[in-house]
């Protein structure tokens, strides 16, 4: 299965869905009151949690519109190619003891990087993992030019969106 390149555009109705859907996980409120201090400013792709809540979402979305279309479609492909991995996929894709079932059960994620056997699978795995970063760290440097590239949405919700951090004010 090949990817097709295709562009899309940034909406801001999307980036205020995915902006809402992060305040909501953060407990945060996107306006400051009265008896809020402004704390300062962070970048949703800062927060390992924040990422992996988003990517989950968004994959059971693509995954969901995927399932309703022919796999060898060209609708499927330009689809499938703005569905991304999760954080669990991508554990499940760099374990070095995979069998050939699961990978056939897990397809979407294996299908994404065009892991194909488990020749492919190993090699891959050895070239994503650096030791000197965390799973969640190796996940995110993999997932960022793909976003770039074909999910740019979500590339500048993480990496170009900022969040205003607020502290509730203490009443003394």
């Amino acid at each position: 299965m090949s990817r097709q390149n295709h562009t899309q555009t940034i909406s801001k109705a999307q980036i205020k869905f995915l902006s809402d859907l992060a305040y909501q996980f953060l407990r945060m409120r996107p306006d400051s009151t009265d008896s809020s201090v402004h704390a300062g400013f962070i970048f949703p792709g800062e927060n390992e949690e924040v990422v992996k809540l988003i990517m989950e979402r968004w994959v059971q979305w693509k995954d969901r519109l995927l399932d309703d279309l022919p796999e060898h479609s060209p609708e499927y492909a330009k689809l499938f190619g703005s569905r991304g991995i999760t954080f669990e996929e991508f554990k499940l894709i760099t374990m070095p003891q995979i069998g050939e079932e699961v990978m056939k059960d897990q397809g979407r994620a294996f299908d994404y990087f065009y892991l194909i056997d488990k020749t492919a699978q190993i090699v891959f795995s050895s070239k994503v993992d650096n030791e000197n970063k965390t799973t969640f760290e190796n996940y995110f440097d993999l997932l960022l030019p793909f976003l770039t590239n074909e999910i740019p949405v979500l590339s500048a919700f993480f990496c170009k969106k900022s969040f205003r951090c607020t502290s509730q004010s203490r009443k003394d």
